[in-house]
C-alpha cells in the first residue's frame, strides 16, 4: 500500500514550511494529523504508522533521494514538535536570526530550499527588534 501525504509530510532534506502553523494549536493539529487519521465510518483512530505502508510519499523530496517515508514522517513530526517547543512557545520574542540558527543547527540535513523557507519562518515567528 502506498500512502501519499502531500504537504503533511516533508522529505527529510527539507525544512517544513510553517507559515500555516502560526499558533501552537495549528502546529499541534498538524502533528496530530501525522499521528492519527480519523475514519469516517467509525470513531476509531488509526495511527498512520500502524498502516505499515510500503511507501510513504512526501509532498517535498529532493531529487535523487531514495524514498523512505517512515524516516520522512519521523522527520516532519520531530520538526513540528521542536518548532512548537522552541519557537512557538516563546510567543514571538525570539530574534529571527536565532530562529534560523536553532532550526538549522537542530536539522542540519535540511538543505532543500533552505534559505527561502527558514528565512520566511524566522521572519514570521521572530521579533525583529530583538
Amino acid at each position: 500500500m502506498y500512502l501519499m501525504l502531500g504537504d503533511t509530510v516533508y522529505g527529510r532534506t527539507f525544512p517544513l514550511y510553517l507559515e500555516e502553523a502560526a499558533i501552537s494549536a495549528l502546529a499541534t493539529a498538524w502533528e496530530n494529523s501525522l499521528l492519527c487519521c480519523p475514519l469516517l465510518i467509525s470513531d476509531l483512530t488509526v495511527v498512520i504508522k500502524s498502516l505499515n505502508p510500503s511507501k510513504v510519499i512526501p509532498g517535498h523530496v529532493a531529487p535523487g533521494i531514495v524514498l523512505d517515508g517512515h524516516t520522512d514522517l519521523d522527520h516532519s513530526l520531530r520538526y513540528l514538535q521542536y518548532f512548537r517547543k522552541h519557537v512557538l512557545a516563546h510567543d514571538g520574542e525570539l530574534p529571527p536570526k536565532h530562529i534560523f540558527e536553532i532550526l538549522q543547527r537542530e536539522f542540519p540535513d535540511t538543505v532543500g530550499n533552505l534559505d527561502f523557507i527558514l528565512n520566511r519562518t524566522a521572519e514570521n515567528f521572530g521579533n525583529p527588534w530583538r
